[in-house]
């Protein structure tokens, strides 16, 4: 039986109001831009992988 990572999610924050992001998204797979990039995108695989890999140094 494997070890679960703690970082298995990337939570994704939108809709600034007032001080309070009013949408909230967990995301494991695919793939997320930023509302001000929205020609760039980068895969939630790859930035779950990163944050594993920083944890573990």
């Amino acid at each position: 039986m494997g070890c679960q990572p703690e970082n298995t999610a990337a939570k994704v924050f939108r809709e600034l109001k007032n001080g309070q992001y009013t949408t909230e998204m967990t995301l494991t797979t695919g793939t997320i831009s930023a509302l001000a990039f929205p020609d760039v995108s980068i895969e939630v695989e790859r930035l779950i992988g990163v944050a594993k890999r920083s944890k573990e140094l």
